[in-house]
């Protein structure tokens, strides 16, 4: 998957034969940085109005995070492009990773965020249909002792015949917008479930390896394996070796994710609060509230 916008620096001077190619991708990106636009709209909306925003769903204070993007993919293999370009983005994101990606509650956050994400944009990831389709989906987890609101927004048009460039027949552009929630706006009744959904006991998706490659001279490369429903690395073809990545089924975020999963206690959840409302009660104090 590559950059709209480099493409069009490619094929731009290069004769009459790549005029209704550069023609095609102008009016992609022009549709594209619209989409983004109207997005970025809708979500600074949000933030002005929060007391409309308030009546039908948890609004966000403002924009701690946000990012933009858009890219032309293959149709084929589509799925697999967007979604590891996703992966990656959610990871920068939320900043998931790290020395201490599998401890605690951090851990289970992090799961449960992959998780709401996934489920929520699988369908449009899964569709190949001709034609522009669009998604929208918001999630609230905690994050960093608060609560955090990330807003969603993804768009693509998928071309029915005419391929835009070589390979490439689908502009895809998203949004990633992250905000933190005011937690005096958060009913019991939500701190309980928000609290419960995030320290639920998931199995890991996936492991990460690090692989050498058969080039000249050999490389590390490091993939995200998938894991059953049983914690072991699914393999494709036994015949290869350990060391081949392709051995392996590789873990994207449309992947079909092992089942399950443990709701906490609820003296597990009545800790996680009380450490909460520590934290609110000694800002408040600090500041003389």
């Amino acid at each position: 998957m590559g950059s709209l916008t480099k493409k069009l620096e490619d094929v731009t001077g290069q004769g009459d034969d790549k005029t209704g190619v550069k023609e095609r991708l102008e009016l992609l990106l022009l549709a594209a940085k619209a989409k983004i636009r109207s997005y970025r709209d809708e979500i600074n909306e949000q933030f002005m109005n929060p007391a409309q925003v308030d009546r039908i769903q948890i609004p966000g204070i403002r924009a701690i995070r946000f990012i933009e993007q858009y890219h032309v993919a293959a149709k084929q293999g589509f799925s697999q492009q967007v979604g590891d370009h996703l992966t990656k983005a959610i990871d920068a994101f939320f900043s998931i990773g790290g020395k201490d990606q599998n401890t605690g509650a951090k851990a289970a956050v992090q799961s449960g965020v992959k998780a709401l994400i996934s489920s929520g944009l699988d369908a449009f990831i899964g569709s190949t249909e001709a034609g522009e389709t669009e998604e929208r989906i918001y999630v609230v987890v905690p994050e960093n002792n608060a609560f955090v609101r990330a807003d969603i927004a993804i768009w693509k048009y998928h071309m029915e015949s005419t391929k835009i460039i070589d390979d490439s027949d689908t502009a895809v552009a998203y949004v990633l917008c992250k905000s933190v929630i005011d937690h005096t706006k958060i009913t019991i009744d939500e701190l309980i479930y928000l609290v419960s959904d995030a320290l639920a006991e998931r199995p890991q998706h996936f492991e990460e390896r690090e692989f050498t490659t058969s080039d000249t001279p050999p490389k590390t490369v490091k993939k995200r394996i998938t894991l059953g429903a049983d914690g072991n690395p699914i393999v494709l073809d036994h015949k290869k070796l350990d060391t081949d990545p392709t051995k392996f089924q590789e873990w994207s975020l449309t992947a079909e994710n092992p089942p399950g999963g443990k709701p906490p206690s609820i003296s597990e959840v009545q800790d996680y609060i009380d450490e909460l409302i520590k934290v609110w009660k000694k800002l408040k104090e600090d500041r003389g509230e």
